[in-house]
């Protein structure tokens, strides 16, 4: 590497040195709070089932049928939007009515879970 070669160099350091962006200043947006009631009720959409608490006599049937444990059941968190006007509680058993093209009338069920 020559003495012309180092200049050089040092050349396109100064250029790119030059050329580079200039640092933004920090964004002025303000960012909404977390809404704790949504903004419509997500109960009433047109794609979201209809959901209902089980009564307790339904929910022994249901387990005498179907399983032997309730947290054998499939879950449901407690926060999930679709249940929010249901005041469930940990444990109980949500039926998800849905309509289907081939069967009709489908009935599912959650157990409510924390997490």
């Amino acid at each position: 590497m020559g003495k012309d070669d180092a200049s050089e160099s040092r050349k396109a350091v100064k250029v790119l040195k030059k050329g580079a962006p200039k640092a933004r200043a920090p964004s002025t947006r303000t960012v909404p709070e977390e809404v704790s009631e949504p903004v419509f009720d997500v109960g009433t959409h047109v794609f979201v089932p209809k959901h209902a608490l089980c009564t307790v006599e339904e929910k022994k049937q249901l387990l005498a049928t179907y399983c032997k444990h309730p947290l054998d059941l499939p879950k449901i968190r407690i926060t999930d939007p679709a249940i929010r006007g249901l005041a469930v509680k940990q444990g109980d058993i949500v039926k998800i009515h849905r309509q289907s093209l081939t069967a009709g009338e489908v009935e599912f069920y959650r157990i409510v879970v924390n997490e």
